[in-house]
């Protein structure tokens, strides 16, 4: 991602529910499907609580459903 324009990973607008972000999301998930780093990007979005821009190829609320069911795995 470091070649591709930061703005890709965050959304058009206020949320990722407009036509324009949904295809700039599908982009930047592209970025992410071939990244070597893919998990430590994972890892650190949700260490960090990162609430606004794609990471891993995750939206922040994938991130947060992933993170919940981490915890309710755990108990």
């Amino acid at each position: 991602c470091r070649e591709v324009e930061a703005d890709l990973f965050h959304p058009v607008g206020w949320s990722w529910d407009s036509d324009g972000a949904r295809l700039q999301l599908a982009r930047a998930r592209s970025v992410c499907a071939g990244c070597p780093v893919r998990r430590p990007c994972l890892d650190d979005a949700m260490e960090r609580g990162d609430g606004w821009s794609v990471r891993a190829g995750t939206t922040p609320e994938e991130r947060r459903a992933l993170g919940a069911q981490l915890t309710r795995s755990a108990r």
